[in-house]
């Protein structure tokens, strides 16, 4: 087991002052020394090849370096993306940074309209500014997707949030449901709101065609799927944290996810791999070793409960997430996901470029070989081969 998604903190500083920012973003803020940053990318490397990182913050665009560590990123083989709040992107600096390697961006999104968006993150025209930020991307061929934090006032919303997505061109839309910690201490989603747009989410996942819509820090969105008699794929399982994401904040300080208030590690005193390996929470989060309603439930192995927010609110790392309003019949026999292969494919593959495929993280599978697919269908390849993989590889990066 491997992460397969690192988020990086390169700064945290951010000019919005949004209640429920986990990293407590502001002005003054510190960043990640240039050094440090290349040393934890080529961490990253050693640990996991593969690994997607997350360039964030804070607001990462606030860095005038940040064309050279995307550029770090894509060169080592890792596969950068930026998640922003629009804040100082352009045209022109969009451009430089694709060229620098940028695989894609997501931006944050919390409304269909300016009003509660700009109330939320705290400083009027935000709403304006990542939009734009979303059509320029398109425009100039930089994958998108939004990222829509949920609450109570904006849960009517999330059908129009998707079909402003996807007149915007985005690839995906992931509705984020807040956990308490840094300043979102002071706001939530409540109980009685949660499982209803959960169970909205799921339907609306299920049908939509346009764009890709996922929960996230949801992971009970799992039991939707079975209950209506369809089949989760081999490898789904709710909450990631230490299982294959974690995050590095600009301190160097290692943690299972940005919404869980728990270092791990220190690589400034420690590699990545040291971490990875030897920390007792991070292998304390790959069982599945729960207490409370989330020990018994049947869709334990499928979803687990969000970590963080067990932690936060319970002050039990394996405790039962306190969001859910699932009350299990006693100890209930497990519903596990099914078996597969994880992707498909749409053009021919020798036998020996699916062995290689194989060889791919199941979590990254499907993406890659949709890019790989993708490329062949640019070039005109009716046939993908372990020579022509060989290629993608070197023109991706990675």
């Amino acid at each position: 087991m491997r992460p397969f998604l690192v988020s990086i903190s390169l700064t945290s500083r951010c000019p919005l002052s949004c209640p429920h920012c986990f990293a407590e973003a502001s002005p003054k803020g510190t960043d990640m020394p240039p050094d440090t940053v290349k040393r934890v990318l080529y961490q990253i490397k050693r640990l996991s090849p593969f690994s997607m990182v997350i360039l964030t913050g804070g607001e990462p665009l606030l860095r005038e370096d940040l064309e050279e560590i995307v550029s770090w990123t894509a060169e080592v083989g890792l596969f950068p993306v930026l998640a922003t709040t629009g804040i100082g992107f352009s045209e022109e600096r969009g451009k430089r940074l694709k060229d620098a390697g940028l695989s894609g961006l997501s931006v944050s999104l919390d409304s269909a309209s300016s009003g509660f968006h700009d109330r939320f993150r705290g400083v009027k025209g935000s709403w304006e500014r990542a939009v734009e930020t979303l059509k320029v991307s398109r425009s100039i061929g930089l994958e998108t997707q939004i990222n829509a934090t949920i609450t109570d006032e904006n849960a009517e919303e999330v059908e129009d949030i998707v079909d402003l997505g996807a007149k915007l061109g985005v690839r995906a839309v992931n509705f984020f449901f807040i956990v308490c910690t840094g300043r979102a201490m002071r706001t939530s989603v409540s109980t009685r709101v949660y499982p209803k747009v959960l169970e909205r989410i799921s339907r609306i996942a299920l049908s939509e065609k346009r764009v890709i819509v996922r929960a996230r820090c949801a992971p009970h969105i799992y039991r939707f799927f079975p209950e209506r008699g369809l089949p989760v794929g081999g490898g789904t399982r709710g909450c990631p944290a230490g299982r294959y994401y974690l995050r590095i904040d600009e301190l160097g300080r290692v943690y299972p996810c940005p919404y869980m208030p728990l270092p791990v590690g220190d690589l400034k005193k420690e590699n990545l791999e040291e971490v990875w390996e030897r920390s007792e929470v991070l292998r304390t989060l790959r069982t599945e070793n729960y207490s409370g309603r989330c020990g018994i439930c049947r869709f334990r192995v499928l979803c687990g409960g969000c970590r963080a927010r067990a932690l936060t609110e319970t002050g039990d790392l394996m405790g039962e997430d306190p969001l859910c309003d699932y009350r299990p019949e006693g100890v209930e026999e497990p519903v596990r996901p099914e078996t597969g292969e994880g992707r498909s494919f749409k053009l021919r593959w020798t036998e020996e470029a699916k062995r290689r495929i194989e060889k791919v993280p199941l979590f990254l599978r499907s993406v890659v070989v949709r890019i790989v697919e993708r490329v062949a269908e640019e070039e005109g390849v009716s046939e993908i081969t372990p020579e022509f993989l060989e290629r993608v590889r070197r023109l991706k990066g990675g």
